[in-house]
């Protein structure tokens, strides 16, 4: 299973584990003798998520360890199969893409680069582009861009294929298409036009993949918008878009002595 997979399932366990513990946190028969602290707040078992009218019942009360990891795991299977074929009939040309929601993934990313510097050095390549085209997956998106100028790794003029992380998911109850966002690569949408730090992909699908948050800058207007996680992007959001291509090339030469 690729590193987007296994993301995927630990998301997936992440919220099994959540359940179990807001529940087993609800149960007043489950409290410390003698414990009179306040139960936590962060996941309260008796708020009714959006869109359902009585609180869901804890489905772990009576279940020994062994029968909750069997439950688990069966129900793990069951959602993976139902993904599958909700994504064998999902057809995004159907879709508005500009109006679906957007929802973070649950997912670990690994940090971007400190400076723009070595951003600049651990990339394959750099370069100006704009998306044409998407083909989503279960576990990933890959992106059709088509390459305007290359700033670092001699890219000609082309379209090359990308993937993210970010895809498409159904919404609660398995109804409507919802984009979940990696925080470090959301998903870019069809007229994007951006600068993107690329390294090689892993993928046999794409031959690229963008550098973690300190790859990925989309050109709106002009400027550059910068991900919140990227740790030196305070000093380049909302540039002009020439001066951060002139800031790119300064770092280029730089780093290739």
């Amino acid at each position: 299973m690729s590193s987007m997979g296994r993301n995927f399932g630990l998301a997936f366990l992440a919220v099994a584990m959540v359940v179990v513990v807001a529940f087993s946190m609800s149960e007043p028969g489950n409290a410390a003798p003698g414990d009179k602290t306040t139960p936590p707040t962060i996941y309260p078992a008796r708020t009714p998520m959006p869109g359902y009218k009585t609180p869901a019942p804890n489905p772990f009360a009576e279940m020994s360890s062994e029968q909750q990891a069997t439950a688990i795991a069966t129900a793990r299977a069951s959602f993976e199969q139902r993904l599958e074929v909700w994504m064998a009939n999902l057809d995004i040309s159907t879709l508005d893409l500009q109006e679906l929601p957007r929802a973070e993934a649950m997912v670990l990313s690994q940090p971007g680069k400190a400076t723009l510097d070595e951003a600049v050095d651990a990339a394959t390549a750099i370069i100006i582009g704009t998306v044409t085209g998407l083909r989503p997956d279960r576990f990933s998106t890959v992106i059709t861009v088509n390459v305007e100028r290359s700033l670092k790794g001699n890219i000609a003029r082309r379209p090359i294929q990308i993937i993210q992380g970010s895809g498409f998911q159904p919404g609660l109850d398995w109804s409507g298409v919802v984009i979940a966002d990696h925080p470090n690569d959301p998903l870019m949408l069809p007229g994007t036009r951006a600068v993107l730090f690329l390294q090689k992909s892993s993928s046999p699908d794409a031959e690229f993949s963008i550098q973690g948050f300190s790859g990925h800058y989309e050109l709106k207007a002009g400027s550059v918008t910068v991900l919140g996680g990227n740790t030196f992007g305070a000093a380049i959001a909302g540039e002009p878009e020439a001066t951060f291509v002139s800031q790119i090339l300064s770092a280029v030469a730089r780093t290739s002595r």
